[in-house]
C-alpha cells in the first residue's frame, strides 16, 4: 500500500496541489521569460565602461603595499630627520 496524501506532502514539504499534480501526471507549466528591466545605469554604462578601462593601467594598492609603502616612507623621514 502506498503512502497517503498527507504523508507525501509531509515528506517532501509541498501542497496537497502539489502532490494531487504529482500523482495525476500533470507537468508543470513552463516558466514565463522575465523581459530585462532597464537600469537607471544604462543612459551612463558607456561612461562608466570608459572610466573603468581607463583605470585598468591604474596601480592597485592592497593592504600589504600600503602598508609597506607607509612603513618605506617613514623610514625615510626618520633617515632624513635624524
Amino acid at each position: 500500500m502506498g503512502m497517503s496524501l498527507r504523508a507525501l506532502q509531509r515528506r517532501h514539504n509541498v501542497t496537497w496541489r502539489t502532490v494531487r499534480r504529482a500523482l495525476d501526471g500533470q507537468w508543470p507549466e513552463p516558466r514565463k521569460r522575465q523581459r530585462r528591466k532597464e537600469s537607471r545605469l544604462d543612459p551612463y554604462m558607456p561612461l562608466i565602461d570608459g572610466m573603468l578601462r581607463a583605470d585598468l593601467d591604474a596601480i592597485i594598492q592592497t593592504g600589504t603595499e600600503s602598508y609597506r609603502l607607509a612603513r618605506t616612507k617613514a623610514q625615510s623621514e626618520r633617515a632624513d630627520a635624524g
